[in-house]
Protein backbone atom coordinates (compact mmCIF):
# COMPACT_ATOMS: atom_id res chain seq x y z
CA UNK A 1 0.00 0.00 0.00
CA UNK A 2 2.83 2.39 0.86
CA UNK A 3 4.61 1.61 -2.40
CA UNK A 4 1.47 2.49 -4.34
CA UNK A 5 1.03 5.65 -2.26
CA UNK A 6 4.58 6.72 -3.05
CA UNK A 7 3.83 6.44 -6.77
CA UNK A 8 0.50 8.25 -6.50
CA UNK A 9 1.45 11.10 -4.15
CA UNK A 10 5.12 11.52 -3.31
CA UNK A 11 4.43 14.58 -1.16
CA UNK A 12 1.99 12.76 1.12
CA UNK A 13 4.32 9.77 1.28
CA UNK A 14 7.19 11.99 2.39
CA UNK A 15 5.13 13.82 5.01
CA UNK A 16 4.12 10.54 6.67
CA UNK A 17 7.76 9.53 7.33
CA UNK A 18 6.87 6.02 6.23
CA UNK A 19 10.44 4.77 6.57
CA UNK A 20 10.12 5.02 10.36
CA UNK A 21 7.20 2.56 10.46
CA UNK A 22 8.52 -0.79 11.78
CA UNK A 23 6.12 -2.83 9.67
CA UNK A 24 7.07 -1.31 6.30
CA UNK A 25 10.10 -3.55 5.85
CA UNK A 26 7.83 -6.61 6.00
CA UNK A 27 5.26 -5.58 3.41
CA UNK A 28 6.97 -6.43 0.12
CA UNK A 29 4.95 -9.61 -0.47
CA UNK A 30 1.74 -7.88 0.60
CA UNK A 31 2.27 -5.07 -1.91
CA UNK A 32 2.40 -7.52 -4.79
CA UNK A 33 -1.41 -7.64 -4.58
CA UNK A 34 -2.89 -5.44 -7.31
CA UNK A 35 -4.95 -2.75 -5.65
CA UNK A 36 -7.09 -0.26 -7.55
CA UNK A 37 -5.44 3.16 -7.47
CA UNK A 38 -8.85 4.75 -6.94
CA UNK A 39 -9.48 2.60 -3.88
CA UNK A 40 -6.13 3.54 -2.35
CA UNK A 41 -6.67 7.26 -2.88
CA UNK A 42 -10.27 7.29 -1.63
CA UNK A 43 -9.80 5.02 1.36
CA UNK A 44 -6.30 5.83 2.57
CA UNK A 45 -7.81 7.13 5.80
CA UNK A 46 -9.50 3.76 6.25
CA UNK A 47 -6.14 1.98 6.10
CA UNK A 48 -4.71 4.28 8.75
CA UNK A 49 -7.71 4.06 11.08
CA UNK A 50 -7.69 0.27 10.96
CA UNK A 51 -3.94 -0.20 11.27
CA UNK A 52 -4.27 -0.92 15.00
CA UNK A 53 -6.12 -4.21 14.59
CA UNK A 54 -2.95 -6.21 15.12
CA UNK A 55 -3.04 -7.71 11.67
CA UNK A 56 -5.99 -9.95 12.52
CA UNK A 57 -7.53 -9.48 9.07
CA UNK A 58 -4.58 -11.06 7.28
CA UNK A 59 -2.58 -9.87 4.30
CA UNK A 60 -5.11 -10.99 1.72
CA UNK A 61 -7.83 -8.60 2.88
CA UNK A 62 -8.22 -5.04 1.66
CA UNK A 63 -8.97 -3.06 4.81
CA UNK A 64 -10.58 -0.27 2.77
CA UNK A 65 -13.28 -2.70 1.65
CA UNK A 66 -13.89 -3.91 5.21
CA UNK A 67 -14.63 -0.47 6.68
CA UNK A 68 -17.16 0.82 4.16
CA UNK A 69 -20.77 -0.08 3.52
CA UNK A 70 -21.23 -2.27 0.45
CA UNK A 71 -22.39 -0.30 -2.59
CA UNK A 72 -22.70 -1.92 -5.98
CA UNK A 73 -24.05 -0.83 -9.34
CA UNK A 74 -26.99 -3.17 -8.80
CA UNK A 75 -27.79 -1.86 -5.31
CA UNK A 76 -27.66 1.74 -6.55
CA UNK A 77 -30.34 0.91 -9.11
CA UNK A 78 -32.67 -0.20 -6.29
CA UNK A 79 -32.30 2.79 -3.98
CA UNK A 80 -35.30 4.45 -2.32
CA UNK A 81 -35.56 7.88 -0.66
CA UNK A 82 -38.32 9.77 1.12
CA UNK A 83 -38.78 13.48 0.44
CA UNK A 84 -41.33 15.38 2.54
CA UNK A 85 -41.96 19.04 1.74
CA UNK A 86 -44.52 21.03 3.72
CA UNK A 87 -45.29 24.42 2.20
CA UNK A 88 -48.79 25.49 3.35
CA UNK A 89 -50.10 25.12 6.89
CA UNK A 90 -53.34 25.50 8.82
CA UNK A 91 -52.18 28.32 11.06
CA UNK A 92 -48.55 29.03 10.11
CA UNK A 93 -47.10 31.15 7.33
CA UNK A 94 -46.54 29.68 3.87
CA UNK A 95 -42.99 28.48 3.26
CA UNK A 96 -42.31 30.37 0.03
CA UNK A 97 -39.31 28.92 -1.80
CA UNK A 98 -40.03 25.39 -0.55
CA UNK A 99 -40.82 24.26 -4.10
CA UNK A 100 -37.28 25.27 -5.12
CA UNK A 101 -35.83 23.14 -2.30
CA UNK A 102 -38.01 20.21 -3.29
CA UNK A 103 -36.94 20.41 -6.93
CA UNK A 104 -33.22 20.69 -6.16
CA UNK A 105 -33.27 17.89 -3.59
CA UNK A 106 -35.31 15.63 -5.86
CA UNK A 107 -32.82 16.14 -8.69
CA UNK A 108 -29.84 15.46 -6.43
CA UNK A 109 -31.29 12.25 -5.01
CA UNK A 110 -32.33 11.05 -8.46
CA UNK A 111 -28.80 11.68 -9.74
CA UNK A 112 -27.50 9.49 -6.90
CA UNK A 113 -29.76 6.66 -8.03
CA UNK A 114 -32.62 7.04 -5.55
CA UNK A 115 -36.25 6.47 -6.47
CA UNK A 116 -37.74 9.46 -4.67
CA UNK A 117 -41.03 8.96 -2.83
CA UNK A 118 -42.61 12.37 -2.25
CA UNK A 119 -45.21 13.30 0.34
CA UNK A 120 -46.76 16.54 1.53
CA UNK A 121 -46.88 15.55 5.18
CA UNK A 122 -45.02 13.47 7.73
CA UNK A 123 -45.50 9.82 6.83
CA UNK A 124 -42.18 8.24 7.86
CA UNK A 125 -44.02 5.34 9.52
CA UNK A 126 -45.76 4.53 6.24
CA UNK A 127 -42.45 4.78 4.37
CA UNK A 128 -40.87 2.28 6.78
CA UNK A 129 -43.16 -0.37 5.26
CA UNK A 130 -42.18 0.40 1.67
CA UNK A 131 -41.69 -2.95 -0.13
CA UNK A 132 -38.48 -1.83 -1.90
CA UNK A 133 -36.56 -1.12 1.31
CA UNK A 134 -35.41 -4.72 1.50
CA UNK A 135 -33.54 -4.25 -1.79
CA UNK A 136 -32.04 -0.78 -1.30
CA UNK A 137 -28.47 -0.35 -0.02
CA UNK A 138 -29.37 2.84 1.89
CA UNK A 139 -32.10 5.42 2.39
CA UNK A 140 -32.34 9.19 2.54
CA UNK A 141 -35.17 10.78 4.52
CA UNK A 142 -35.38 14.51 3.79
CA UNK A 143 -37.96 16.60 5.68
CA UNK A 144 -38.49 20.30 4.97
CA UNK A 145 -41.03 22.17 7.06
CA UNK A 146 -41.61 24.62 9.90
CA UNK A 147 -40.29 23.43 13.22
CA UNK A 148 -39.47 24.09 16.84
CA UNK A 149 -37.29 22.58 19.54
CA UNK A 150 -40.02 19.97 20.07
CA UNK A 151 -39.86 18.68 16.51
CA UNK A 152 -40.92 19.22 12.91
CA UNK A 153 -44.37 20.59 12.13
CA UNK A 154 -46.92 18.80 10.00
CA UNK A 155 -49.29 20.77 7.79
CA UNK A 156 -51.75 20.62 10.70
CA UNK A 157 -49.14 22.53 12.77
CA UNK A 158 -48.76 19.65 15.23
CA UNK A 159 -45.13 18.82 16.11
CA UNK A 160 -43.68 15.50 15.01
CA UNK A 161 -40.76 14.53 17.24
CA UNK A 162 -37.53 13.79 15.40
CA UNK A 163 -37.03 10.86 17.74
CA UNK A 164 -39.99 9.15 16.05
CA UNK A 165 -38.11 9.15 12.74
CA UNK A 166 -35.37 7.01 14.26
CA UNK A 167 -37.92 4.74 15.93
CA UNK A 168 -39.78 4.20 12.66
CA UNK A 169 -36.63 3.20 10.79
CA UNK A 170 -34.70 1.34 13.48
CA UNK A 171 -33.94 -2.38 13.47
CA UNK A 172 -36.96 -3.26 15.59
CA UNK A 173 -39.57 -1.47 13.48
CA UNK A 174 -37.90 -1.65 10.07
CA UNK A 175 -35.74 -4.80 9.84
CA UNK A 176 -35.46 -4.32 6.05
CA UNK A 177 -32.97 -1.51 6.76
CA UNK A 178 -30.80 -3.47 9.19
CA UNK A 179 -27.08 -2.80 8.53
CA UNK A 180 -27.93 -0.18 5.89
CA UNK A 181 -27.06 3.56 6.11
CA UNK A 182 -30.02 5.77 6.95
CA UNK A 183 -29.33 9.44 6.19
CA UNK A 184 -31.73 11.93 7.80
CA UNK A 185 -31.73 15.56 6.58
CA UNK A 186 -34.08 18.06 8.20
CA UNK A 187 -34.61 21.64 7.06
CA UNK A 188 -36.62 23.35 9.80
CA UNK A 189 -36.29 25.95 12.54
CA UNK A 190 -35.58 24.71 16.06
CA UNK A 191 -36.50 27.94 17.85
CA UNK A 192 -36.69 31.68 17.32
CA UNK A 193 -33.22 32.85 18.30
CA UNK A 194 -30.51 33.97 15.91
CA UNK A 195 -27.89 31.35 15.27
CA UNK A 196 -24.89 33.69 15.14
CA UNK A 197 -23.21 36.37 17.24
CA UNK A 198 -20.50 38.97 16.71
CA UNK A 199 -17.22 38.10 18.43
CA UNK A 200 -14.66 40.74 19.46
CA UNK A 201 -10.96 40.41 20.13
CA UNK A 202 -11.54 41.16 23.80
CA UNK A 203 -14.20 39.86 26.21
CA UNK A 204 -15.67 42.00 29.02
CA UNK A 205 -15.69 40.20 32.38
CA UNK A 206 -18.03 40.74 35.34
CA UNK A 207 -15.61 43.20 36.99
CA UNK A 208 -15.46 45.34 33.80
CA UNK A 209 -11.98 44.16 32.89
CA UNK A 210 -11.11 42.62 29.55
CA UNK A 211 -9.28 39.43 28.73
CA UNK A 212 -7.93 38.12 25.45
CA UNK A 213 -9.59 35.52 23.75
CA UNK A 214 -15.83 -3.17 22.85
CA UNK A 215 -18.27 -5.01 24.04
CA UNK A 216 -19.23 -8.00 21.83
CA UNK A 217 -22.23 -10.34 21.94
CA UNK A 218 -23.48 -12.98 19.57
CA UNK A 219 -27.12 -12.84 20.58
CA UNK A 220 -28.00 -9.13 20.46
CA UNK A 221 -28.27 -6.64 17.63
CA UNK A 222 -28.40 -2.92 18.22
CA UNK A 223 -31.89 -1.50 18.14
CA UNK A 224 -30.63 1.71 16.55
CA UNK A 225 -27.63 1.53 14.24
CA UNK A 226 -26.33 2.93 10.93
CA UNK A 227 -28.01 6.32 11.26
CA UNK A 228 -26.56 9.73 10.50
CA UNK A 229 -28.63 12.90 10.63
CA UNK A 230 -27.99 16.54 9.86
CA UNK A 231 -30.31 19.33 10.97
CA UNK A 232 -30.26 22.73 9.33
CA UNK A 233 -29.51 24.66 12.55
CA UNK A 234 -28.57 24.29 16.19
CA UNK A 235 -31.18 23.99 19.00
CA UNK A 236 -33.30 27.09 19.75
CA UNK A 237 -32.24 28.90 16.56
CA UNK A 238 -33.88 29.77 13.28
CA UNK A 239 -33.17 28.30 9.87
CA UNK A 240 -32.85 30.73 6.96
CA UNK A 241 -34.76 30.53 3.71
CA UNK A 242 -34.93 32.81 0.68
CA UNK A 243 -38.43 33.09 -0.79
CA UNK A 244 -37.09 32.90 -4.34
CA UNK A 245 -34.07 30.58 -4.10
CA UNK A 246 -35.02 28.31 -1.22
CA UNK A 247 -33.24 27.38 2.00
CA UNK A 248 -29.54 28.11 2.40
CA UNK A 249 -29.03 24.72 4.00
CA UNK A 250 -30.53 22.83 1.06
CA UNK A 251 -28.53 24.94 -1.40
CA UNK A 252 -25.30 24.03 0.43
CA UNK A 253 -26.15 20.35 0.46
CA UNK A 254 -26.82 20.25 -3.27
CA UNK A 255 -23.64 22.20 -4.09
CA UNK A 256 -21.41 20.07 -1.84
CA UNK A 257 -22.85 16.78 -3.01
CA UNK A 258 -22.50 17.76 -6.67
CA UNK A 259 -18.83 18.54 -6.19
CA UNK A 260 -17.67 15.95 -3.67
CA UNK A 261 -20.11 13.00 -3.58
CA UNK A 262 -17.86 11.05 -5.94
CA UNK A 263 -14.86 11.17 -3.57
CA UNK A 264 -16.00 11.74 0.05
CA UNK A 265 -18.01 9.58 2.43
CA UNK A 266 -21.19 10.97 3.99
CA UNK A 267 -19.66 12.26 7.25
CA UNK A 268 -16.99 14.14 5.35
CA UNK A 269 -19.67 15.67 3.11
CA UNK A 270 -21.60 16.83 6.18
CA UNK A 271 -18.48 18.54 7.57
CA UNK A 272 -18.28 20.87 4.59
CA UNK A 273 -21.34 22.95 5.53
CA UNK A 274 -21.74 25.97 7.79
CA UNK A 275 -21.16 29.33 6.12
CA UNK A 276 -24.26 31.42 6.93
CA UNK A 277 -25.80 29.15 9.55
CA UNK A 278 -24.44 26.25 11.53
CA UNK A 279 -26.08 22.87 10.84
CA UNK A 280 -25.81 20.27 13.57
CA UNK A 281 -25.44 16.52 13.52
CA UNK A 282 -28.16 15.11 15.75
CA UNK A 283 -26.54 11.70 16.12
CA UNK A 284 -24.38 9.30 14.22
CA UNK A 285 -24.38 5.52 14.66
CA UNK A 286 -22.66 4.64 11.41
CA UNK A 287 -20.18 1.81 11.90
CA UNK A 288 -18.46 2.23 8.53
CA UNK A 289 -17.86 4.88 5.90
CA UNK A 290 -20.73 5.33 3.47
CA UNK A 291 -19.69 6.33 -0.03
CA UNK A 292 -22.65 7.20 -2.24
CA UNK A 293 -21.06 5.95 -5.46
CA UNK A 294 -19.59 2.61 -6.46
CA UNK A 295 -15.96 2.20 -7.56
Amino acid sequence: MFIHLQKLDATMYSSLHVSTFPSVQKTEDFCKIRFSSAVIVMHFSCFLSDSTDGGRRGNNVCVACVCKYPVTEESISKRVALLITNKTFNGYSTRHGAEKDEYEMHCMLADLGYDVVKYRNLTVKVFSKHPHLVHTDSVFVVIMSHGSLKGVCGTDCKPFEIENIYKSLNTENCPALHNKPKVIIIQACRGGQAGSVVLHDEVLTTDNTTIGINIETDAVVHKEKDFISLLSCTPNTTSYRDESYGSYFIQYIVEVFKEFADVDHIEELFRKFGEIQMPSKDRCTLTKNFYLLHY
